[in-house]
């Protein structure tokens, strides 16, 4: 009940920790493409309009 699961675009399950502020301390990623072509790369990144996550093949932005 404290977890938010998303299943993103990217091959990523994204797990967003609901007892936190929303922030990239927040979210953590599972890779569900067991071959890797589709594994993200770097920490996410935050500005005002949301949180960033890159990927190999996209850039997904996750808006509060």
């Amino acid at each position: 009940k404290d977890k938010l699961y998303w299943q993103g675009g990217a091959g990523v399950l994204y797990v967003i920790d609901l007892t936190k502020p929303f922030s990239p301390d927040a979210l953590s990623w599972v890779a569900t493409d067991p071959v890797g072509s589709s594994w993200t790369f770097g920490a996410p990144a935050i500005d005002q309009t949301g949180i960033y996550v890159r990927s190999q093949r996209d850039l997904v932005r996750i808006t509060p």
